[in-house]
């Protein structure tokens, strides 16, 4: 990451080892999918207030998809060689996850950079 995001970062300053080829490639993307499995687990814990019943559903689905995308990669990882990357924490210090603008711009962030890492 770039430490000039303010929206999001990992907790702790080490730098992890992607590795190289097709692993890193598959770590680059389970670093994402860890980010944004972890970002819909605490929207989905903890909703915004005022949330509606269908966004509660779309950000349900959206945990429930994030989950499986992470665990995914996890496993083709460990399934393929030993340099997986280990769980990732992270903080959101500028996300006020009790306002609906604020987790929905976040979302939009994620989403459109695990789609354009994708492309």
């Amino acid at each position: 990451g770039c430490d000039d995001n303010d929206d999001f970062q990992i907790i702790n300053d080490e730098i992890y080892d992607l590795g190289t080829g097709d692993v890193g490639i598959l770590n680059y993307a389970y670093a994402l999918e860890q980010l944004e499995a972890d970002f819909y687990t605490k929207v989905v814990n903890n909703f915004y207030t005022g949330i509606s019943s269908i966004e509660k559903e779309v950000f349900t689905d959206l945990y429930h998809h994030e989950v499986i995308h992470r665990d995914f990669f996890k496993a083709a990882i460990s399934g393929a060689t030993n340099h997986v990357l280990p769980k990732l924490e992270f903080q959101y210090p500028n996300v006020n996850f009790n306002d609906r603008n604020s987790v929905l711009a976040t979302a939009k962030a994620l989403e459109d950079t695990g789609v354009a890492a994708y492309n």
